[in-house]
């Protein structure tokens, strides 16, 4: 299955979506401050006017709320579709407000229809391609599981809530210093933009050389400068937040998700769908690691777990580490396959990788296996892809392979019902958005072929 189109889609409306948040969160602010002030002399009141506000502000409003949620959902499309149609309302009547008002100043109709298309027409087909792209969407089929995207997340939805009962927070590693870094970095970066929408709210004339302003001003232009720090420190207070594997496997109850990666790979990074996490960072956080672009999706159907590597001194985001001595590591790791409801495994080049995937054909969990190729060169792909051959080429998955395409294959699964076929989700470019989709699909596989353990607790 090419996830390419589907992923494209869910990018631009992501993308679209913050940045018309912080429109929002801008139009808010100088509508405030207009009322605050009383400023509305240069608003003249109309019919089309009052039509144009109430769509805009409508829609910017639904963008905001849909910010909260940013996911997969049916009902997000739907959001998505709701407000870019409110928007493009707004446009219209602008528009055709605009002629009438400048056709009865000039006298003519031809020239100021093309002026309008050319200032409104880019902003109009913006908003009609988030309308496109959301109907899209909601139409999206998988092909190799026949349900739509939105059904498959449904279906998704609901295995996690019935999960849910049974997860429980663990404690962190550093129960004190992590939350306690988490909570000031958080602060500062909400006094920081809390700071840049006041001062930009009091540029009106009466209020422009107040001491709030100048104030706001100056705590705004400090942390702007400082921003990059601060989402580092939000970083660090992350990971000191999280729990080590034992911690987190005694505190939840649900059966774990077990990543097996080779450590070589443990930097592989693919482009972030954040347009928001990138600004933080100045434009350099555009990249996000792998293991941790999937964690969010993984962690909501149980304890996302991996062997830590020995020696290291404060893990990447990501599955929670258990670290073990070298004659421990594979009892554990044999210990975790057995109890796994889902098994992800980072296809690596080390001889480690194989005997991991050698052990979860021996122990007879196929149909809770993950394959991953991470973004490589061309060369180390392929290197990657005759790992696979090799290894399952004494498996029921041998005749699959020998059928299929893999060369822009960045997942491969069961297909639910079967034991002889599997699925392979492609991406020529594969980015964050994709892995989040693939793993998506991949849960909803196991979930259909109706594993007891799919939907349990512990066994």
């Amino acid at each position: 299955m090419d996830l390419r189109p589907a992923a494209r889609a869910a990018q631009r409306l992501f993308t679209a979506n913050q940045i018309l948040f912080v429109v929002a969160l801008v139009f808010a602010v100088i509508l405030g401050s207009d009322l605050v002030t009383r400023q509305t002399d240069a608003y003249v009141r109309s019919a089309a006017n009052d039509a144009v506000r109430v769509f805009l502000l409508s829609g910017l409003f639904v963008y905001a709320l849909l910010f909260a949620l940013m996911d997969y959902a049916r009902r997000y499309w739907i959001g998505v579709a709701l407000a870019a149609a409110l928007v493009m309302a707004a446009l219209i009547v602008l528009a055709v407000g605009t002629l009438i008002e400048m056709g009865q100043e000039a006298g003519g109709y031809v020239g100021n229809v093309q002026i309008v298309v050319l200032l409104l027409g880019p902003f109009f087909f913006w908003f009609a391609r988030q309308l496109a792209g959301s109907w899209q969407l909601l139409r999206q089929n998988a092909a190799p599981l026949g349900q739509s995207l939105t059904a498959v997340d449904q279906r998704i939805r609901e295995l996690a809530e019935s999960l849910a009962g049974a997860g429980h927070a663990a404690r962190p590693r550093f129960p004190w210093l992590g939350p306690t870094i988490l909570a000031v970095s958080l602060s500062v970066i909400g006094i920081t933009i809390l700071s840049l929408l006041t001062f930009m709210g009091f540029a009106t004339e009466p209020l422009r050389d107040s001491t709030v302003s100048k104030l706001a001003g100056d705590v705004g232009v400090f942390g702007l400068f400082t921003l990059p720090f601060w989402a580092l420190l939000l970083q660090l207070g992350r990971k000191l937040s999280r729990p080590d594997a034992a911690t987190l496997l005694k505190a939840d109850e649900r059966a774990p998700i077990v990543l097996l990666r080779s450590f070589q790979d443990d930097q592989k990074s693919v482009k972030r769908r954040s347009v928001l996490a990138r600004l933080l960072f100045w434009g350099f956080g555009g990249r996000i690691r792998l293991e941790q672009a999937i964690a969010g999706e993984l962690s909501r159907f149980g304890p996302f777990v991996a062997i830590g590597e020995p020696g290291e001194r404060l893990p990447d985001l990501g599955a929670a580490r258990g670290y073990f001595c070298n004659d421990e590591w594979q009892a554990a790791v044999l210990d975790w396959i057995r109890r796994a409801r889902a098994i992800v495994m980072i296809v690596g080049k080390t001889r480690w990788v194989t005997w991991e995937l050698r052990q979860v054909i021996a122990s007879g969990k196929l149909d809770r296996l993950v394959l991953l190729l991470p973004p490589d060169k061309p060369a180390g792909s392929a290197v990657r892809r005759q790992l696979i051959a090799e290894v399952l080429s004494g498996s029921h998955w041998r005749g699959a392979l020998e059928g299929i395409d893999t060369s822009h294959a960045i997942a491969l699964c069961q297909k639910p019902g079967t034991r002889d076929e599997i699925i392979t989700f492609s991406s020529a470019a594969p980015r964050q958005v994709d892995y989040e989709i693939a793993i998506r699909l991949a849960v909803y596989a196991m979930h259909a072929a109706g594993k007891p353990a799919m939907a349990g607790q512990r066994t």
